[in-house]
């Protein structure tokens, strides 16, 4: 079971508090931005597991072997039940390289103190801040959420269809252009296009391809890592109000690579960006932390942030987990039951059919993924867990194995009620589908209504990216292969 250290004492900056001061004067002169990609994330992509379409008589995906998934028994609201997981591997088909020894055990027990005239005038600066991390691609919100604003009529869409030079591989809106994106491409460099679809070239290849900010176009591949003690390479540092938060503690202990390499977190840190309290959450092995960011968000409606983290192991697969500031537990998932298999987690809010908290993720996002939504339900015994209330047929993806882009599944308003919905890709990236929660409980979806779906040329291989336009509607933008969808 994990285990926590709060420390609440103010976060060690040392010679990072000038830095800090600089940063936070920067983030309060500029906007929140979205995210957008990385050296370091470009890098990871091209150079891991290729994409490939599978002829019609392979049973694979990305290499691994597909079993045919059946669903066994019906899901009941409130039941924990989940269905039976086929055989087979959902790893990487080659063993991840570049391990490195576990910091698990000898990770710090608290964050220490320097001086408090320093600290308090970083942490005034940061308080009044934007958010700390605009850039990183960093999901669709700060707060690691995959709720993008607005809404979109999903059987009413406009489409833009605009060539590109090279496979698009991440797509983030242009904020200096209202309808325009920015987007990715493989070979490494990256082009802009504008509302009307008029392609602009941006670095040449072989460019890293930039961050979008106010100043222009900056190289920063994973931002504001000063805030923390120890965080692992790749985290993306989220923030939802003044708590910011990061994954920790680098560890090799699992290694099942679905993430592209064998490491993987063993903590989770967080600090108030106001008061300077901060407080680490251990987890114990076996289990490690297998994901890149937490989600921040209130699942059960009292006013606290909690921290929900996708948590794996050898033998029983990966479960949900949400945890208290201070390291309590606010409910687990039943594990798949099964060693190496993950789960996408989207986002939690809103998503049941009467606006109830809940938490979304794609179970086996590789091998035939299922949409799932999970509720904190709390025992006579006043113990918490996350029961799962609705799972589709296992026909979606949300990601492709071995590469860093988490977002290829998200959440946003498609029906034009006032709840947010899931867009997500079939499990061979060849359409768009939107779903919302339902009462309705049949053989195939079972909790899930398709609002609708949008038919791809090739297969996605970007992530989905939203924005809002001037006239207050949302936009979905996607790169399938070599050509960008804009909807509108």
């Amino acid at each position: 079971m994990p285990t926590a250290t709060s420390s609440r004492q103010r976060l060690q900056l040392g010679s990072a508090v000038i830095a800090l001061a600089l940063l936070a004067s920067a983030c309060a002169s500029s906007t929140a931005l979205p995210e957008t990609a990385s050296a370091a994330d470009v890098a990871e992509e091209t150079d891991t597991l290729p994409v490939e379409e599978p002829s019609p008589d392979e049973e694979s995906v990305d290499g691994e072997e597909l079993d045919q998934v059946e669903v066994e028994g019906e899901v009941i609201q409130g039941s924990a039940e989940e269905p039976a997981e086929p055989d087979g591997d959902d790893s990487p088909s080659t063993e991840p390289e570049g391990a490195e020894p576990s910091e698990a055990e000898g990770a710090t027990d608290s964050l220490s103190t320097t001086d408090a005239t320093s600290t308090d005038a970083a942490f005034s600066e940061l308080c009044n801040a934007e958010p700390v991390i605009s850039g990183s691609r960093v999901d669709i919100d700060a707060s690691g959420n995959r709720i993008a604003p607005g809404s979109i009529n999903f059987n009413d869409i406009d489409e833009i269809e605009v060539e590109l030079p090279d496979e698009g591989i991440w797509v983030t809106a242009d904020p200096g252009s209202s309808g325009g994106w920015y987007v990715v491409l493989e070979r490494g460099s990256a082009v802009r296009v504008g509302p009307d679809g008029t392609v602009t070239s941006s670095p040449g290849p072989g460019a890293v391809p930039p961050e979008l900010d106010a100043a222009g176009e900056t190289q920063s591949p994973f931002r504001h890592h000063e805030l923390f003690n120890n965080p692992i390479d790749d985290t993306r540092v989220v923030q939802y109000q003044s708590i910011a938060a990061a994954l920790s503690g680098t560890t090799d202990f699992l290694t099942h690579g679905v993430l592209g390499d064998a490491l993987e977190a063993a903590a989770i840190e967080w600090v108030d960006t106001c008061t300077g309290e901060a407080g680490r959450v251990e987890i114990a092995e076996p289990d490690v932390i297998e994901g890149i960011s937490p989600i921040l968000a209130d699942i059960d409606s009292d006013g606290q942030t909690e921290i929900v983290v996708t948590l794996s192991n050898s033998t029983e697969g990966a479960r949900l987990a949400a945890f208290e500031l201070d390291g309590t537990s606010a409910g687990e998932s039943e594990p798949i039951g099964q060693g190496n298999r993950w789960r996408n987690q989207l986002a939690a809010g809103a998503f049941g059919p009467s606006g109830e908290v809940e938490i979304i993720d794609v179970r086996t996002p590789h091998i035939g993924g299922t949409v799932q939504a999970f509720r904190q339900i709390i025992d006579d015994d006043g113990q918490p867990s996350l029961i799962q209330v609705a799972a589709s047929d296992p026909n979606y993806t949300s990601h492709v194995i071995g590469t860093r882009n988490l977002s290829m599944g998200i959440a946003l308003n498609v029906d034009s009620d006032s709840f947010p919905d899931v867009v997500v890709a079939t499990a061979d990236r060849s359409a768009i589908v939107a779903m919302t929660r339902t009462d309705d409980l049949d053989a195939a979806l079972q909790g899930w209504n398709i609002v609708g779906e949008r038919a791809l040329t090739a297969a996605l291989t970007s992530n989905i990216a939203t924005q809002q336009t001037s006239t207050g509607r949302s936009a979905i933008a996607i790169a399938d292969g070599a050509t960008l969808r804009i909807w509108n």
